[in-house]
């Protein structure tokens, strides 16, 4: 499975860029999965509504990135191929 290598500010400008379930759907891993890896390395989350207000043009600011000693300097997410595609809740 190929992954992505992302730095802490990489990432937390991944998770601020893009709402999380749809980063669910290039990353393989759920929207849950993301916000506990953002609570792990300690990077916020956008509050309820960001989203809606970003689209309507109303005034937001992303939370700051606090600062966090990591052991390593690098965040890997799998990506999503074709040998792990998205499941519609079907089965085979």
């Amino acid at each position: 499975m190929k992954k992505v290598t992302l730095t802490r500010q990489e990432f937390y400008e991944l998770i601020w860029s893009t709402p999380l379930s749809q980063l669910a759907k290039t990353y393989a891993i759920s929207d849950n999965g993301l916000r506990k890896m953002c609570k792990k390395y300690k990077v916020p989350i956008p509050f309820n509504g960001y989203w809606q207000k970003l689209k309507f043009n109303k005034p937001v600011r992303p939370e700051k990135l606090p600062a966090f000693a990591m052991d390593r300097d690098a965040i890997e997410l799998p990506l999503r191929g074709e040998d792990n595609p998205l499941s519609n809740g079907c089965l085979p």
